[in-house]
């Protein structure tokens, strides 16, 4: 997932180019502290007891508005970042080491 901050908002966006910000709200909000302009590329994933859990994560972005099923509160979502795409400063880092954009 990319995960973009503008001027204004938040995208996120999945591998395949679909918008998931609606799936992903919570990680959206998260986004709102990144400085506008940058843009990280990372995975959404879904933690289920300490596990992560892909299908839950897949599930979701498939059907954003379906409600949670099961007593609790729902499982914990993160996004695990991979490496910096864009900064504020800097609109494209992808010639950089990659050691440098983790």
């Amino acid at each position: 997932m990319l995960l973009w901050r503008t001027g204004t908002a938040v995208r996120c966006q999945a591998r395949a180019g679909r918008d998931g910000t609606r799936s992903w709200p919570d990680l959206a909000a998260a986004g709102m502290a990144l400085e506008p302009g940058v843009i990280l590329d990372g995975e959404a994933v879904v933690f289920r007891s300490g596990r992560l859990v892909f299908s839950a994560a897949q599930s979701r972005l498939a059907s954003p508005t379906r409600p949670r099923r099961g007593p609790g509160p729902p499982a914990p979502r993160l996004l695990r970042v991979f490496g910096i795409i864009a900064t504020a400063e800097h609109s494209d880092v992808r010639p950089w080491p990659w050691t440098r954009r983790r």
